[in-house]
């Protein structure tokens, strides 16, 4: 009889182990196929490949130690809920006892007299070493999670990281080669690429560092090569298809300056010359205008709606919440107040009465239901564009025909070299001073010390006659997202109404019904304080609101906490934002106080990148584990080999 081999395309509820609860369990999460489940990428590795003996175990040390069990011990302490699980075990060179804590059921899986593998790192417990155990299975079985780098998984599947690993070690020893895709071999050979089952392999059960490397540059490159080839496919489309020419009149920058109530700033000057010479040239208008937040950026959309409303064209800006939304509307209706360009505004709440006669829609997600009914667009503006996902913004533009110029705009600057990375060929430009000299004082603040900044908060507000955000994040709970960020601003409302009973307090959250009216009496100084989610990060615009709490900081990004405190220190005075977080994980500490020395965005932007890579960025959930770092995204000769790649490979599989 020949050996059963599963082919990627089979069902998991073949592989042993996998029945109908778990089936659901894993389905739910994307994993139904053996496909699915070989594509769960490790997202780190724990070296246990030194074998050592007990006599020679040394502080900090991971090792593997292969020793029969002598004694299994529960104790019950005096200390209520306390239980001691002892293990003893020894080998030639002597005896080491193994201790857990709270796990009575991890005794049932030891047989006194039966020989095991044990691996951990080495830790002195009472003057003597012992082993801080991770991972343990028989030695007459396969080295699959000890003796060997171990790969270790992400346990949002619903199951845990040992299930994953012997399930994955199960699929590979029994998996039909040639159900694999694979590459010719002179592209392989050519690339440095590996054939797809040593590259499996490799990923999921290292036999040595370097192949562990080699299986990581193959898996990077892939991924890399997809984001190129759609990047291709995309500039495709776009030189078939035709977009609106603009006819630029040398009267037209001027008129739409001279008509500010203010200077523009020097890199807004040179962003509106870049722009204009960008239309001159006549080809599609694919740009990236960064700038930090408070730098301006506004001015510079409505000097692009302006030259659009000269031509006959209509404006569509997309943007992520009602509030910004209705700072937009607001202050471009101010801006082109001179010209005959009227602003509308769309969202699930509200629409504006001349919607079909504006040159200028202001909407959020609601478009995407909307466009069908719109009339065709010269330019699609899409704001904070990294709060929407690559696949919203390209369903959008699909529904517009013809073919818009495309501005996207980020409060967080990143290189060049990163943004074609992530967005493709595009142009880019910086807004790299801002209209006002704001600083914003931020501190990470001890819970001890929370009393006395509470103190100084309120003395504040009540002599330097200012108001403050409250900003809070949502605690991880079963609840959904909406339910579990209703929950947290509650609750710091409360807190806070009890704590300053002489303030008048306000909270507002994403879906709140009052939230319109809640902000526009913070805006008239009727309330002391807002409670907040982390929606105020992006438009909205309070000058009197100087002073700002952040709890639980630790959740949000560097470039994320960053932009929320820009809402504040707008009105010439010294702001100060007050960061508190329950992580008192040193790595954690560390991070938040980049905050408290540092004030450039790019340098923010690039420390953030590194810490959470660029998920947030590319408007994408990074569900699974992705290859790409922002060293490889900068790294030129990565990209020169990504491109000549992309390249022989179109010469085989044209687009």
């Amino acid at each position: 009889m020949s050996k059963f081999l599963y082919q990627l395309q089979d069902s998991l509820l073949k592989v042993p182990g996998i029945g109908p609860t778990t089936y659901l369990k894993l389905s739910k999460r994307g994993l139904a196929t053996v496909g699915d489940l070989l594509r769960v990428y490790p997202t780190r590795y724990e070296d246990y490949s030194v074998d050592a003996r007990i006599a020679s175990l040394e502080t900090d040390e991971k090792v593997t130690i292969t020793a029969v069990v002598v004694k299994c011990k529960n104790t019950y302490t005096r200390k209520r809920g306390l239980t001691i699980q002892n293990l003893t075990v020894k080998d030639n060179t002597g005896e080491l006892e193994l201790t857990w804590f709270n796990q009575p059921f991890i005794l049932k899986a030891f047989k006194v007299g039966l020989t095991y593998r044990f691996s951990g790192k080495v830790a002195a417990f009472r003057n003597r070493e012992t082993l801080v155990v991770g991972e343990f299975e028989l030695a007459d079985n396969p080295k699959v999670s000890t003796g060997r780098i171990v790969p270790i998984y992400s346990e949002a599947y619903g199951v845990s990281s040992k299930f994953l690993r012997q399930k994955i070690e199960h699929l590979l020893s029994h998996l039909d080669r040639h159900s694999l895709p694979a590459l010719s071999s002179s592209l392989s050979k050519k690339f440095g690429l590996l054939e797809e089952y040593e590259a499996l392999s490799s990923l999921h059960l290292p036999k040595s560092h370097s192949a562990l490397s080699r299986a990581q540059e193959h898996y990077l490159l892939n991924e890399l090569l997809i984001i190129k080839l759609n990047h291709l496919r995309q500039a495709k489309k776009v030189a078939a298809l035709t977009f609106p020419l603009l006819k630029i009149l040398p009267q037209s920058k001027n008129q739409f300056v001279d008509q500010l109530p203010f200077m523009l700033t020097p890199s807004q000057s040179l962003v509106i010359k870049s722009i204009t010479a960008l239309f001159k040239a006549k080809e599609y208008f694919n740009h990236l205008l960064m700038g930090d937040v408070g730098s301006g950026k506004t001015v510079i959309i409505s000097y692009l709606c302006y030259l659009m409303g000269l031509n006959g064209l209509k404006t569509l800006i997309l943007v992520p919440t009602e509030a910004l939304a209705e700072q937009h509307f607001e202050t471009l209706t101010r801006f082109l107040s001179f010209s005959k360009t009227k602003v509308g505004i769309l969202t699930s709440t509200q629409k504006s009465a001349d919607i079909s006669s504006a040159g200028v829609i202001i909407g959020t997600q609601a478009l995407f239901y909307k466009t069908a009914s719109l009339p065709p667009f010269g330019l699609l503006i899409i704001d904070e564009q990294h709060k929407f996902g690559v696949s919203d913004r390209e369903k959008l533009l699909t529904k517009i025909a013809p073919l818009p110029h495309l501005l996207t705009v980020s409060a967080t600057p990143i290189p060049r070299s990163l943004a074609q990375s992530l967005y493709g060929e595009i142009t880019t430009s910086y807004l790299t001073d801002k209209p006002y000299k704001a600083t914003v004082k931020t501190f990470l603040v001890k819970e001890e010390k929370r009393e006395a900044s509470y103190r100084w908060v309120e003395k504040t507000i009540r002599e330097e006659r200012v108001q403050a955000f409250v900003i809070c994040a949502s605690v991880e709970a079963k609840e959904t997202p909406s339910a579990n960020e209703i929950k947290a601003v509650k609750a710091e409302y409360q807190k806070l109404v009890a704590r300053f009973p002489n303030l008048s307090i306000g909270a507002i959250y994403s879906k709140h019904p009052q939230k319109a009216k809640i902000l526009a009496a913070f805006r008239r100084k009727e309330l002391d304080i807002l409670v907040s989610t982390s929606l105020i990060e992006v438009g909205i615009d309070i000058p009197e609101a100087n002073l700002m709490i952040i709890e639980n900081a630790e959740r949000f990004g560097l470039s994320q906490l960053h932009q929320m405190r820009g809402r504040i220190g707008r009105r010439e005075q010294q702001a100060y934002c007050l960061l508190f977080s329950s992580g008192q994980n040193p790595d954690t500490q560390s991070r938040l106080h980049i905050l408290e020395t540092t004030f450039d965005a790019l340098t923010i932007a690039q420390k953030d990148l590194e810490l959470r890579g660029p998920g947030d960025l590319m408007g994408t959930q990074q569900h699974g584990f992705s290859f790409i770092t922002l060293k490889s995204l900068l790294d030129e000769k990565l990209t020169a080999k990504v491109n000549a790649l992309a390249k022989n490979f179109l010469l085989n599989t044209p687009l």
